[in-house]
């Protein structure tokens, strides 16, 4: 089914701690997995066209999201953040750092966004959240992979865009 309506395949996977915790706060990023779920992570990336996390994963556990696996460091996907109305900056090293990695943000197109020219940043309309924080934004993960797979820029100028069949991984 998914084939024939252009779905991409999607791998979801969370790590939780045993007392369904996913972090401290104030810590950033705190492992709370083995050597044997590190390199499942790195096999799924390394199979997987995109990888999405939020923004504020971004800013908090300050991630690669690179393959680190011997002989499989090229296979390292096309890296995705959805930013909404808070925008991001290069404050995150994952924008800023310089990579050979591709890493596209999805922004709201108000959000300020600072980042390098080798950084794509598609836009696209938001809608604020009634009866929340004005900064709340309701950008969610099927508007971005929607603005990342009928991104209408051409193909050689388009790191975003994907096959239909593409399996992207949401960390």
């Amino acid at each position: 089914m998914r084939h024939g309506a252009g779905r991409p395949f999607v791998t979801v996977k969370l790590a939780v701690s045993a007392d369904g915790m996913i972090g401290r706060k104030g810590r950033g990023n705190v492992a709370i997995t083995g050597e044997t779920a590190r390199d499942w992570t790195h096999l799924q990336r390394a199979r997987s066209e995109a990888i999405l996390i939020g923004a504020s994963t971004a800013r908090l556990d300050d991630p690669q999201l690179t393959v680190r696996l011997p002989g499989l460091e090229s296979r390292s996907p096309l890296r995705v953040i959805p930013v909404g109305a808070k925008g991001i900056d290069r404050k995150v090293n994952l924008v800023d750092r310089f990579s050979a990695h591709r890493l596209a943000i999805i922004a709201e197109t108000d959000s300020p966004v600072d980042a390098p020219p080798s950084v794509e940043v598609l836009r696209v309309e938001g809608k604020r959240a009634a009866r929340t924080s004005p900064r709340r934004s309701l950008l969610s993960p099927a508007k971005a992979f929607r603005t990342c797979w009928s991104n209408p820029a051409p193909a050689s100028t388009r790191p975003c865009s994907m096959p239909a069949s593409s399996t992207v991984s949401l960390f």
